[in-house]
């Protein structure tokens, strides 16, 4: 019976600032600049989970964390050891299911042949011997695909251990919270919170088409699970990590409402924070950062694609949001194109860096330099 397994530090770059200085333990931090001292820029690289009890989470702007905790601990970042940390162990991962693919620093997915007891057993095995020999918790899901293993993980955390029999994933996803979900990100998940849809089963009843609406790509992926019309992952060593994340969104006026054109672009640009919000979301999950931004969009005239290049990776989602916002403007002055006749719009942002295997220097993401970033040349 093949099972495919997916292993997530909890907390990995705080838990490892803890397994530095015990006294850390149990009080609210994140890794990341003090706020004071470089005026608030740059993100959380994660928080503990006494953090995240204030709704601070990986991502969050350093001044959005300051907001919500005043007294919030912060740690700068220590690359080099977490590289090293990481190494040690994907090797004991890797010891114990050879079959593995390294997704970012902090997590990787593995095959296992097995019957279900040899697979909770050897995870079990796992979880031990990575607290005990690294001073790490590690959650670990399980599933007949990546995508249930992924969400096992995400139900389990933190320090859990959950693995689901084949043939029985449509239950467990049923009741599964949409905040599980991989790829769908805060801001799909305020819209479908509005909607009424908290669980993965409410999604479902929601209807393909409005949910694809509503949370893309990624609400299509899990609901092909519960449909039964994807059951396995494919060859999954055999693929790498994704070298882009992509968002479309459509929006049209109601029936009957001719809107001013200035509320049209306002629309525009509040439907492309929230894309960007969501992809650098994802992006930041999964240890990658934006090095390429290309947006296009549907209007009456036909499809208005550009992007560029940019010349360090930028990792502050605000800067995201603010160069995608200037390229949707920039272009639809530059075409003569209307924003009342704009009926869609895709943004795309292509991986620049990602920490994980072949990523030597963790410090290549949050340097200054990366976060200060613009455009310098454009690309059809």
């Amino acid at each position: 019976m093949r099972f495919y397994l997916h292993a997530d530090l909890d907390a990995f770059f705080a838990s490892a600032e803890i397994a530095r200085n015990p006294s850390l333990r149990g009080r609210p931090l994140v890794v990341g600049s003090e706020p004071y001292r470089d005026r608030y820029r740059g993100v959380a690289l994660t928080a503990t989970y006494e953090a995240r009890e204030y709704g601070i989470h990986s991502g969050m702007s350093i001044a959005e964390c300051y907001r919500r905790c005043p007294t919030l601990l912060y740690v700068e970042p220590h690359y080099s050891y977490y590289q090293e940390l990481s190494r040690k162990v994907m090797d004991i991962l890797s010891q114990m299911f050879p079959a593995l693919v390294q997704a970012s620093v902090d997590e990787a997915y593995m095959v296992a042949e097995d019957e279900l007891e040899g697979v909770i057993k050897r995870a079990e095995e796992l979880k031990r011997r990575v607290e005990e020999e690294m001073g790490l918790k590690v959650t670990v899901g399980g599933g007949a695909s990546p995508l249930t293993a992924k969400i096992c993980s995400s139900m389990a955390k933190p320090d859990g251990l959950r693995i689901v029999p084949p043939g029985e994933e449509k239950d467990l996803l049923w009741e599964a919270p949409i905040s599980a979900v991989p790829g769908i990100g805060q801001k799909a998940q305020v819209r479908l919170l509005k909607e009424g849809v908290e669980t993965v089963g409410d999604l479902y009843m929601l209807g393909r088409g409005r949910a694809f609406e509503l949370a893309s790509e990624a609400a299509l992926r899990v609901l092909a699970i519960l449909d039964g019309s994807v059951t396995d992952a494919g060859n999954l060593l055999n693929s790498g990590p994704r070298q882009s994340y992509s968002r479309q969104k459509r929006w049209f006026p109601p029936d009957g409402v001719e809107p001013r054109e200035e509320e049209c672009v306002g629309v525009w640009c509040e439907v492309l924070d929230g894309i960007a919000g969501d992809l650098m979301e994802e992006m930041v999950g999964e240890g990658a950062i934006p090095g390429h931004i290309s947006l296009s969009f549907r209007w009456r005239g036909g499809v208005v694609s550009r992007g560029f290049k940019l010349p360090a990776p930028i990792w502050e989602g605000e800067r995201i949001k603010r160069l995608a916002k200037e390229l949707f403007l920039r272009e639809m002055r530059k075409r003569g194109v209307n924003a009342r006749d704009v009926r869609a719009i895709s943004l795309r942002l292509g991986v620049g860096r990602r920490i994980g295997k072949g990523q030597r220097r963790l410090e290549d993401f949050t340097s200054p330099q990366a976060s200060s970033a613009s455009p310098r040349r454009e690309a059809s």
